[in-house]
């Protein structure tokens, strides 16, 4: 279906959504299902990590999934839209149109979710795959990997923002 989508206007998008209209990165964060005990360092983290990102560009973030410890990435979330509430837009779930839509406007993705691996090649973006949720899966030449440390999703992250399109 991705050859044939049609993105949603940007303004109906943002709008619809409470986005501003600027330069984004979409973040999708998710519990890491292999080192289970560390999600509480990963959560704080990818929080620190995104806090110093929105400096330069805005963050919209689709909420973590129902896994195991996901209450542990939301809470950091929470805290991160009300230390920089211009800078982050946290949406409960996008549905596939919109997301896909997200997806297209953004600048790059960041996260550790499968659309990141699967699908934001064929919408020519970049992805940097957080730490080793999705390890395994065959990932193209727009996947950066980062460790879950603020540091290196950081230097990972600006690196991409100098990078032009992936095409």
């Amino acid at each position: 279906d991705i050859d044939k989508f049609k993105p949603l206007q940007k303004e109906k998008l943002f709008t619809k959504f409470n986005l501003k209209d600027s330069p984004f990165v979409l973040a999708t964060f998710h519990p890491e299902t292999i080192a289970i005990k560390k999600n509480i360092e990963y959560a704080s983290s990818m929080s620190k990590a995104l806090e110093e990102l929105s400096a330069s560009i805005n963050i919209v973030v689709t909420m973590p999934n129902a896994d195991t410890l996901g209450s542990v990435f939301r809470h950091q979330l929470l805290k991160l839209k009300e230390k920089k509430p211009n800078n982050t837009f946290l949406v409960e779930n996008f549905g596939k149109e919109n997301y896909f839509s997200a997806m297209y406007y953004s600048r790059f993705l960041i996260g550790n979710t499968s659309s990141g691996i699967i699908e934001a090649a064929s919408f020519n973006k970049f992805v940097l795959n957080v730490g080793d949720r999705q390890k395994g899966r065959s990932q193209s030449k727009n996947t950066f990997n980062a460790i879950f440390t603020k540091n290196d999703i950081l230097e990972k992250s600006f690196k991409i923002l100098n990078l032009s399109t992936f095409k």
